[in-house]
């Protein structure tokens, strides 16, 4: 696994992201680099690693047809839609940061999946839609990608759940 250059663990953090183990490595070089931070194990890759089998290069998953698309929807993900041969969510924010790092997270979410969903970004909403290209169509990883993703960043759904009942911090249904 390649490490990041970046601070994530605080991005993840925020949005409830458990890592199971974060580990320091120095780079390899003569003079005294800052460290980098290396992911080993995060709970949300290895749920989409286990459901998907179009990983970095692997066969591609077989495109599943609209009866099984219908039942996928009503059992795993009932608030997606399918548009355009897609699955698409639309999730509302508070606010331009909150639209950021909700993409951010479904960014993450997609890129350790090896899915690349086509995102559009307003000042207060994200939409998402989820296909896969290789296929043709849609696959159990999108549904899959689509679940983790609501787990993710589709809470809370009232104002009642949100913590200290303060909404500007929180996406909004």
């Amino acid at each position: 696994m390649q490490p990041l250059l970046y601070n994530m663990p605080t991005l993840f953090a925020a949005l409830g992201i458990r890592l199971k183990q974060i580990s320091r490595i120095r780079q390899e070089t003569d003079d005294s680099k800052p460290h980098v931070v290396e992911l080993q194990q995060v709970t949300a890759v290895q749920v989409l690693v286990k459901a998907g089998q179009h990983i970095r290069g692997e066969p591609v998953e077989d495109r599943i047809n609209s009866e099984e698309v219908r039942r996928l929807l009503d059992e795993f993900v009932p608030e997606w839609e399918v548009r355009e041969e897609r699955l698409y969510r639309r999730f509302e924010t508070a606010n331009w940061r909150v639209t950021l790092m909700t993409a951010n997270a479904i960014g993450f979410l997609s890129e350790a999946a090896y899915h690349h969903p086509r995102l559009v970004l307003n000042y207060r909403s994200v939409e998402v839609y989820l296909t896969t290209h290789d296929a043709g169509g849609l696959t159990k990883l999108d549904f899959s990608l689509a679940r983790k993703i609501e787990e993710t960043v589709g809470w809370p759904r009232s104002r009642e759940e949100m913590p200290g009942r303060r909404p500007k911090e929180w996406l909004r249904s």
